[in-house]
This record gives structure tokens, sequence and C-alpha cells, in this order.
């Protein structure tokens, strides 16, 4: 265990078996680096690759789930589906201008 003495409530813990533990209380957590950061489970299953082209996310589902709002902003946006897309919402606009 490493951190601050009480009440700062910061700390890494390396725990045999449960795995680690990062917690930074009130503070930010910043994790950079020029080139890449890759987040991985499972062999590489789902992770999340961040780079300076851009950010990838692969998993057999991923799931956006905003509380207020969710927004998808872009020049150009593409969806694709290879069985179905389905779109579902009490009104569905398309191209409200």
């Amino acid at each position: 265990q490493q951190g601050l003495e009480p009440p700062a409530g910061q700390k890494i813990e390396l725990m045999p078996g449960l795995g680690v533990t990062v917690n930074a209380g009130a503070l930010p957590v910043r994790i950079e680096s020029a080139t890449l950061i890759e987040l991985t489970v499972a062999g590489g299953t789902s992770k999340i690759v961040l780079s300076p082209a851009g950010v990838e996310i692969i998993a057999p589902d991923v799931r956006i789930v905003g509380i207020a709002d969710a927004t998808m902003e872009a020049p150009r946006a593409t969806v694709r589906a290879a069985a179905t897309a389905t779109i579902t919402a009490p009104m569905t606009m398309i191209n409200p201008v």
C-alpha cells in the first residue's frame, strides 16, 4: 500500500488475489503518453486504445449511457450494422433542419 495519510484519501493498493486499486480521492488521475495508452481486459477481448490518431473501443458489446444526454458530433459520422440497426425513442427525428 502506498499513499498519503488520512484524511487525504489517496492511495495505491496492490492486493494479492484482488488486484490493483488507484484511489485519488477528490483529486484527478492523469495517465499520459506521447504514443499510446491501452486498457485491456481478458487477453484483449475488450480494450480501449488511445493514440494520437484517435480512440478505438473494441469489445463484444459496447454500451454508452448518458444519464441526462448523449451526443455524437463529427463532420462525418457513419453507423454500420452487419445485421440490424435499431433506433428506439418516443420521438425520432432524422435531418430536422
